[in-house]
C-alpha cells in the first residue's frame, strides 16, 4: 500500500524532528555511568514487551509483512534475554511456535532507549546452535585456554543482529580472569578490538532520552490498539494462535484509536515490498558485498551470474587468491556494467548521491521498485539486500535479505534520525 504524498511529507518531517539511531559509533567519552541509569531505569517488563511483540507480529501477518506461515504460531511467553557486551540487558528473544516447529524470532526491546518495541522480527536466529554452540565452546576452551574454568556465561548481541556467548574465564592456578565471546555461528573466538561492538555505546545520553519519549509514544499506541482488539475479542492476546488468516485480519481491521494525536501516527501506516528476490547466503566470511549483488540480481535476472563470477567483476581477491571484502566502489564494478560485459547492466547505480542514506531515500527507493544495497557499519561493515519498507503503529522498519551464512530475513526497526553509511542505489 502506497502512501499519498502528503503523507510521505509528514513522515519526513517527523524523521527529520527525533533523534538520530547510532549507526555509526558515538563519542566514547560520553558518560558511561549516565546512560547506564538510563538503561537500567528505563528497563521494560517482560510481560510489556510480550504483549507489544503480539500486537505487532499479528498486525504485520494483517498487512501482509509477514507470511501466512506466521499465522497459527504462538510467541513463547519465556524469553532468552540477550545481553549487550557491556553487560547490559538488551533484547528479549521471543521465538515463534507452531505444531512443535519454530516459525520465526522477535528481538524485542530490554530498555526504552533503543525507541522501538520490537527491533528485528523475522527469520534471525537458527534453532538449537546455542546446544552445537556449547559442544565447539568446550573445544576452544581447550585448545586455547589451558587452566581456565567457566565461571559465568551469557547470551550476548555482540554484532548486530548475531548473537554469541560471553564466558567469563578463571585460571584455577593463577587467579587470572577474562572474558571471551563465542560466536554462534561457527564456534570462534572474536577479537575484542576488531569483531565486536556495543550496541548501547552507540547510542549518546542525549539520544536515549529522545528514543524514551518516542518508546512511549509508541506504547501509547500499542495500548490503545490493544484495548480496542480485546473489545472486538476479549481473549484475542489468548488465543490468537488458534485463529486462522481471515479472523485475525477480521479482528486487527477493526483495531483502531481515539486519541487524535495518536491517529496523526497511525495515519502514516503502509508499506510496500519489491518481489522477485531470492535469498543466498555468501560463500565466503568477506564475500556479503558479493553475495548481497547476486541476491539483488535475483530481481533482474532469471539465471543471475554466481558469486565466483560477480567477485572477478568486484576485484574481491588478494594477491595470493584469496578471497577478500569489498568495498562500494568496488561493487560498482559490477552493478554498472552491462550484462554483455559481465556485469548487472545498472548504469547509473551509485553511491555518492548523499554522504549517507535514510529511511526516507531507501523509501523512495522502494517506491520505485529499485531494490538497493544498506550494510552494517560497525563493528565491520556488513552489506544486506533491502526490498521493503514498513510503517507499523507509527515505527519505521525496512525489510533485508542479510546473505550472511545464518541466513537471515527479517524486518529491521528504524529508530527516526537514523542513517547507513555503507549504501548503494542500484539504478
Amino acid at each position: 500500500m502506497n502512501l499519498h504524498k502528503t503523507v510521505v511529507v509528514l513522515l519526513a518531517l517527523l524523521l527529520a524532528a527525533m533523534a538520530m539511531v547510532p549507526m555509526v559509533s558515538a563519542d566514547i567519552s560520553q558518560s558511561n555511568e549516565e546512560n547506564k541509569k538510563l538503561i537500567e531505569s528505563n528497563f521494560i517488563p517482560v510481560a510489556t514487551a510480550q504483549e507489544h511483540a503480539t500486537i505487532t507480529m499479528l498486525s504485520m501477518i494483517h498487512s501482509g509483512a509477514l507470511d501466512e506461515n506466521w499465522v497459527g504460531g504462538k510467541i513463547n511467553p519465556t524469553p532468552q534475554t540477550i545481553y549487550d557486551i557491556n553487560g547490559e540487558k538488551l533484547f528479549y528473544l521471543f521465538t515463534i511456535e507452531k505444531k512443535g516447529a519454530r516459525v520465526g524470532e522477535i528481538y524485542a526491546a530490554a530498555s526504552k532507549v533503543l525507541g522501538g518495541s520490537v527491533i528485528t522480527i523475522g527469520s534471525i536466529e537458527t534453532p538449537d546452535k546455542f546446544t552445537v554452540l556449547r559442544v565447539d565452546t568446550q573445544k576452544n576452551l581447550t585448545e586455547k585456554y589451558p587452566g581456565y574454568q567457566v565461571i559465568a556465561e551469557k547470551k550476548v548481541c555482540f554484532d548486530y543482529p548475531v548473537i554469541g556467548l560471553m564466558l567469563t574465564l578463571k585460571n584455577t592456578k593463577t587467579g587470572d580472569m577474562k572474558d571471551v565471546i563465542i560466536d554462534s555461528r561457527d564456534g570462534s573466538v572474536k577479537n575484542w578490538e576488531t569483531q565486536v561492538s556495543s550496541y548501547y555505546n552507540q547510542i549518546s545520553a542525549e539520544d536515549m532520552k529522545k528514543h524514551v519519549a518516542i518508546w512511549e509514544k509508541q506504547s501509547a499506541i500499542t495500548e490503545e490498539l490493544k484495548t480496542t482488539a480485546l473489545v472486538e475479542n476479549p481473549e484475542f492476546l489468548q488465543h490468537y494462535s488458534e485463529m486462522d488468516l481471515s479472523r485475525v485480519k477480521q479482528v486487527m481491521t477493526k483495531v483502531k484509536t481515539s486519541d487524535s494525536n495518536i491517529k496523526a501516527l497511525l495515519f502514516q501506516d503502509g508499506q510496500k515490498i519489491i518481489s522477485g528476490l531470492t535469498h543466498c547466503t555468501q560463500y565466503t566470511d568477506v564475500w556479503c558485498g558479493v553475495a548481497t549483488a547476486q541476491i539483488i540480481s535475483t530481481k533482474y535476472m532469471s539465471d543471475p551470474w554466481s558469486q565466483y563470477h560477480i567477485a572477478d567483476m568486484m576485484g574481491a581477491y588478494n594477491d595470493d587468491g584469496t578471497p577478500k571484502g569489498t568495498d562500494m566502489g568496488m561493487e560498482l564494478l559490477y552493478y554498472q556494467p552491462s550484462e554483455d560485459d559481465g556485469g548487472l547492466g545498472k548504469g547509473n547505480s551509485l553511491d555518492i548521491y548523499r554522504p549517507f542514506t535514510t529511511w526516507q531515500a531507501a523509501h523512495d527507493e522502494i517506491e520505485e521498485g529499485r531494490p538497493l544495497k544498506i550494510g552494517r557499519d560497525t563493528p565491520n561493515n556488513h552489506a544486506r539486500a533491502c526490498n521493503g519498507w514498513q510503517v507499523n503503529g507509527g515505527n519505521p522498519y525496512l525489510l533485508f535479505y542479510d546473505p550472511a551464512q545464518y541466513g537471515y530475513i527479517y524486518w529491521e526497526y528504524v529508530a527516526p534520525g537514523s542513517t547507513y553509511n555503507n549504501f548503494i542505489y542500484i539504478r
